[in-house]
């Protein structure tokens, strides 16, 4: 266990930095064309390239801690062997005891010692198993952290406008990033909102659609607003599928008529 316990902290780092280069090779291709038109193919390469390295250089230390438990159990399985012959020769050879009972002892220490030796054989196996758990355990334990970080406070009226009593977003590890308190949005009020990039524009709006799992709110919304508040994303989204499905999104396109689907097509025009 001292010697195979290294690898149950590489077998994890090995698939988070695997499944770091993929998802990279995935956006690349996602994102293909606008690399190309931004000519941004040798920045790609490069980060590319930077997590296939850390991919690589964590194989590399995960071999050689294999092989350090390797020589391991091959010594020590080899020593098992000759064990018995070693304790035994002694009596032999005074002539206390003939070469089948020599033998008898030989076979007898060699199945219990194959019986005990499970842990020292299957300890590589072990140790990428115990590296599966605990990855699958982390993410349990994000969905149940995301299941208690977040905290509602929406109270529908007859208003018609948006009023923020208060609105406490914090980043992933608990870290407060912004607070908005007393804030009221009346029907045709028009509000920018400006800050430095990384201060939490986005967060806010993804707040007050209910979708950042860290945030605290206490919020007044119209009683439509579920219905009808729109928030445009960053990255336009067009679904796969048929026109009337794009759009009807995200409702069913048999909840509307080809009539309404076409006067939406030349209302925005």
């Amino acid at each position: 266990h001292y010697i195979g316990r290294p690898q149950i902290a590489l077998n994890f780092q090995q698939q988070r930095y695997e499944a770091d280069f993929r998802h990279h090779l995935v956006r690349v291709r996602e994102y293909s064309e606008s690399i190309a038109l931004d000519k941004g193919e040798p920045v790609e390469r490069h980060l590319l390239g930077l997590r296939f390295s850390d991919v690589l250089g964590n194989y590399l230390k995960l071999i050689n801690a294999q092989k350090r438990l390797t020589w391991f159990t091959a010594g020590f399985g080899q020593a098992a062997v000759v064990f018995p012959f070693i304790v035994a020769a002694p009596r032999f050879f005074s002539g206390a005891i003939q070469l089948g009972e020599l033998m008898q002892i030989a076979s007898a220490f060699g199945r219990v010692q194959d019986s005990l030796s499970w842990f020292v054989d299957n300890y590589s196996n072990l140790a990428a198993w115990r590296a599966t758990t605990d990855r699958i355990t982390s993410f349990e334990e994000s969905f149940a952290n995301l299941g208690t970080t977040q905290h509602d406070g929406e109270q529908a009226g007859g208003d018609a406008a948006l009023a923020i009593d208060d609105l406490q977003l914090a980043l992933p590890g608990g870290v407060p990033l912004l607070a908005a308190h007393g804030l009221r949005l009346a029907p045709g009020d028009t509000v920018l909102v400006k800050g430095p990039s990384g201060s939490g524009k986005s967060t806010l709006f993804r707040g007050l659609a209910g979708i950042w799992p860290w945030a605290q709110r206490a919020l007044r919304l119209p009683a439509d607003f579920a219905t009808r508040a729109m928030f445009l994303p960053q990255r336009p989204y067009f679904p796969n599928g048929r026109l009337r499905d794009a759009l009807a999104y995200p409702e069913p396109a048999d909840q509307h008529s080809d009539a309404e689907l076409q006067q939406a097509l030349r209302d925005a025009l």
